[in-house]
């Protein structure tokens, strides 16, 4: 099978900065029509070592600028599980636990303001509503699981 045949990605990109230098890889194709990159190709791993190795080679003798972040963003919690499973962007609560949380910086005022319904506490159960299974979880039951059903 030919690259061009592989079920894969349209293209890929990722861009990086600090202080100095700002950079972005793009690859791919304009259309699905064109073709498509090998499954395996994403952002995390081609574009990413294109400028893993080119921020390599311009701070080959010396370590890079301390990075400040600038006071137009914020960096906030978000539920890796919802985010993974639905692809949507929800803030993570106090019951998320700290491995399914995920990092991420918006621009002031554009952050996510819903926050994930997957974990919650017990006490608070949410009503069984059509196309929700509710599990409890833990020995205590001390969360709850809520698994949406055919999305």
């Amino acid at each position: 099978m030919h690259w061009r045949e592989a079920d894969g990605n349209r293209d890929a990109w990722m861009a990086v900065y600090n202080g100095e230098y700002s950079a972005c890889v793009w690859m791919g194709y304009d259309s699905a029509r064109e073709g498509s990159l090998p499954p395996k190709a994403t952002g995390g791993k081609y574009p990413a070592l294109i400028l893993y190795d080119l921020f390599s080679k311009l701070y080959a003798d010396g370590a890079a600028p301390e990075f400040t972040m600038p006071d137009t963003v914020e960096k906030v919690k978000l539920d890796g599980y919802t985010l993974k499973s639905e692809h949507r962007a929800v803030l993570a609560n106090a019951f998320t636990p700290k491995d399914s949380t995920v990092g991420e910086v918006f621009l002031k005022g554009t952050a996510p303001e819903e926050t994930t319904r997957y974990w919650a506490v017990r006490g608070a159960e949410p009503k069984q509503q059509a196309g929700h299974n509710v599990q409890r979880g833990g020995a205590g039951n001390e969360l709850l699981h809520i698994h949406h059903i055919g999305c």
